[in-house]
């Protein structure tokens, strides 16, 4: 039977590791971060995605990305299409949005860039237009708008991230106006197919998973690093969860082994 990782960014061309994969029917799925914070460009890390799913098409897929809005280019939203659809072309079959849209770029007003905002609509309409899926990693677990104690099961994470720490940052958009402005696009979107990222940063608890699977029909989640948050969970409720969205919910690790 045929094992998909929905979610992983793994260089990993190796003949030997290759041959694991094939053995044991695993398909991955290559996600490409657009990053300001990265010190290579993403188109770097896209090429080698895309060249290991053009070598090996029975192991790898890819997600493509956008680069990080440009609000003095007046073109850039076109530009952003054009090079979808040229990346599409050449095999691609997602495209993702990261958490750098809601915190961290803004715009030239100071306010923060939501992924609500009109500006980002016509990339969205270009994606449901071609039938091709959003993976969305907005925001960031709840933990990371509270005190790093013992408590605190993603704190190992941001002390070594503290740049992504919003419980020190209170001008910084908080974890409801995060995931209310990804709701609100959700409902504007409705034919776009949406993948939410890390359980959809509602990791902490699945009845509000469920509230979104419910009112969103074109949402779904994958559970990209964070099985040990279901975990923590009451375990009944979470086999429930399962049963109930088994096929809105996408297996994914976030496996990271640089190219």
């Amino acid at each position: 039977m045929a094992k998909i990782d929905a979610h992983i960014h793994y260089g990993g061309d190796h003949s030997d590791c290759v041959a694991v994969f094939e053995q044991l029917d695993v398909k991955l799925l290559n996600v490409c971060v657009a990053s300001t914070a990265r010190g290579r460009g993403w188109r770097e890390q896209a090429e080698g995605f895309r060249m290991l799913a053009e070598t090996y098409p029975q192991t790898y897929a890819w997600c493509t990305a956008f680069d990080v809005p440009d609000f003095g280019d007046p073109h850039y939203t076109a530009r952003v299409v054009a090079e979808l659809e040229r990346d599409f072309a050449a095999g691609a079959v997602a495209c993702k949005i990261w958490k750098n849209i809601g915190m961290e770029i803004r715009k030239p007003t100071g306010e923060f860039l939501m992924v609500d905002d009109p500006f980002l609509d016509p990339i969205y309409d270009y994606l449901t237009s071609v039938h091709k899926p959003l993976l969305m990693h907005t925001g960031e677990p709840l933990a990371c708008w509270q005190p790093l104690d013992e408590e605190n099961s993603h704190r190992s994470y941001y002390a070594a991230h503290p740049e992504w720490y919003m419980y020190d940052k209170p001008d910084y958009p908080s974890h409801q106006e995060i995931i209310a402005a990804r709701d609100r696009m959700l409902a504007r979107h409705r034919k776009l197919e949406v993948v939410g990222a890390h359980l959809g940063s509602l990791e902490y608890d699945v009845a509000e998973i469920a509230k979104r699977l419910d009112r969103y029909a074109n949402f779904a989640v994958d559970t990209s690093a964070r099985l040990h948050d279901l975990a923590s969970q009451e375990r009944e409720a979470v086999r429930q969860f399962f049963i109930a969205y088994q096929d809105r919910i996408l297996f994914g690790t976030d496996i990271v082994q640089r190219q």
